[in-house]
């Protein structure tokens, strides 16, 4: 039995097979894409998003690929539609909330996640509000406890 890890990059054809898997990504088009003579430049496709740089630049009412955003999964999607909304910072400074909700711009847009990620986010959204509630009784528990033992005997 032999380390893994070097025989793995020791034959280069292993190597870049290793790097695809390591560096899979899931919005990829795919080999079939590019052997049919296909760029993978979509500067001519039409579409609700595009990427610049790190950051994702979409239309309003976009619908992204039917692929799970946290695990990359393809089966059993919930599709999730958020609103987002921007002010620019300069706003704030001048104009102070006002201004700032004065020039937001809101955008819809929407993403999939799949069954299991959602049962996730339902359980941590849970815990979270129990946890919330639970600190407010144990704060005015703690209040009610200080009054009652200011008061005189």
């Amino acid at each position: 039995m032999g380390n893994w890890y070097a025989e793995e990059f020791d034959d280069p054809s292993k190597q870049k097979t290793a790097a695809k898997k390591q560096h899979a990504n899931p919005f990829a088009a795919g080999d079939a894409w590019q052997e049919n003579g296909q760029s993978d430049s979509y500067d001519d496709v039409e579409s609700d998003y595009t990427r610049d740089g790190k950051e994702l630049v979409v239309t309003s009412g976009a619908t992204l690929p039917a692929i799970c955003i946290k695990s990359g999964s393809t089966s059993q999607l919930n599709p999730v539609t958020v609103t987002l909304s921007h002010s620019p910072p300069w706003a704030f400074l001048v104009g102070g909330v006002l201004l700032a909700m004065l020039f937001q711009k809101k955008c819809e847009v929407t993403y999939f996640v799949s069954q299991e990620v959602s049962a996730r986010i339902k359980k941590r959204k849970l815990f979270g509000g129990l946890g919330i509630v639970a600190g407010i009784i144990v704060l005015v528990g703690g209040l009610v406890v200080w009054w009652l033992s200011s008061l005189p005997l």
